[in-house]
Formats: structure tokens, sequence, C-alpha cells
């Protein structure tokens, strides 16, 4: 495992006379040689996640952006060809973005208590969960694999990009549902409710938001 530490301070702002205190931030950069279908487990309490395909093999690259690192707990760990990411951070204003680069075929566990997860370039099991933000997912559903997204407050955005076909079970309690994608819908179709198959229903998408749209490309 290779690390990288970049140290970066944010000059300090004066204002009326006012002068705010310079936050520290530090830029860690871990490298993870795998194998075979890695899997990725991310959980970090007050940040934003990123993941998207490298366009090789073999590695897992990781880069945290460290917000006022003393009040922050961050690990990385790999047991096999499972890498996890952990990081807790004791006040709002402390926190950690993580950006990852993975191969193709990587299963991803994703969780944040507060901010976006973007996916692109995806060809794997995803799952992602946020209380509060955006989820923003683009990629390949193969035949048999899941996608599991869930926001409490937060819009969810999946553009299927050469994927065969999707069972999906979508839900918002205030919000709306739209597709671009032709849907065979069953059951009763509602504005905040949508089961239905795309394609040949080979792959599965389930999502849910309690305040925010669900979109469909």
């Amino acid at each position: 495992m290779k690390v990288v530490l970049v140290l970066v301070l944010a000059l300090p702002l004066v204002m009326l006379g006012c002068s705010v205190p310079e936050t520290e931030i530090v830029v860690q950069d871990n490298a993870f040689q795998v194998s075979g279908s890695p899997r990725l487990v991310v959980e970090t309490e007050n940040g934003d996640i990123t993941v998207r395909y490298s366009g090789g093999a073999g590695e897992v690259r990781v880069t945290a952006t460290i917000r006022d690192p003393e009040k922050v707990e961050y690990q990385t760990s790999q047991i096999g060809d499972t890498v996890s990411v952990l990081a807790n951070a004791s006040t709002t204003d402390a926190g950690v973005d993580i950006e990852v680069e993975i191969p193709q075929k990587a299963q991803l566990e994703l969780e944040s208590e507060n901010g976006r997860i973007t996916l692109g370039d995806i060809d794997g099991s995803v799952s992602a969960t946020t209380p509060n933000g955006d989820i923003t997912i683009a990629g390949t559903l193969e035949p048999g694999s899941q996608a599991r997204l869930r926001t409490s407050s937060g819009d969810v955005e999946v553009t299927l990009v050469n994927t065969p076909g999707v069972w999906l079970d979508a839900e918002t309690s205030d919000g709306e549902i739209s597709s671009v994608v032709p849907i065979t819908i069953t059951g009763r179709s509602r504005d905040d409710r949508l089961t239905g198959s795309i394609g040949d229903g080979s792959s599965s998408l389930t999502i849910r938001t309690s305040t925010g749209d669900i979109t469909i490309k």
C-alpha cells in the first residue's frame, strides 16, 4: 500500500476587522493492489463520496481531503480484495471528502452521514446510502447485479449505459419520479411510486428518497 500526504492551509479571511482562524486541510492518497472483483466499503460521517472507474485493473486508489484533521478519525485497511475506508468527525466543521478510483466489476458499499454520493462508469453491484445528500449514478447494471440507493433528503439520478435490463422499484415520499427510458409498469403507477421492468429486467434497481425527485435516464 502506498501513502502520500499533502498538507494545505486555507488562507485566513479578514472581514470587518475580524479574522477567521485558518482551517487545516490534509490530502491523503492511498493505493491498494487487488485482483478479480474487489469490494470497496466506504463510511464517512461528514463528507462527499465520489467513485469512478479508473480505466485499468488491479488497483484501488483512495484520495481523502480531510478538513480539520485533529477532529477527524480517518483510516483505511485491506483484507484480501476488500478495501475499507472509515472517517469519523467530532464536529460539523470537520469532515472528509473521499474520492476513489476502482477497476472494473468492483462491488461497492458506500455510506455518508452527511454528503453527496456520485458514481461514474459503474459496472458492478452498488449499495449507496446518505441521510442528507443527492445520489447520482451512471453506468452499466450487468445481469444479476443489484443497485440499492437510499437518501432521506436529496434527489436521485440514474443514467443507465448499455444496460440490457433492470427491474425497477422506486419510491419518494415528497417528490416526483420520471424516466426517459421506457418502463413496463406493474401495479398502479403513482407520482411517488414506480415499479416495473426495463428491457429484460435481469438486474435490480431499488431507489428510496423521503424528500427529493427520482430521475431515470
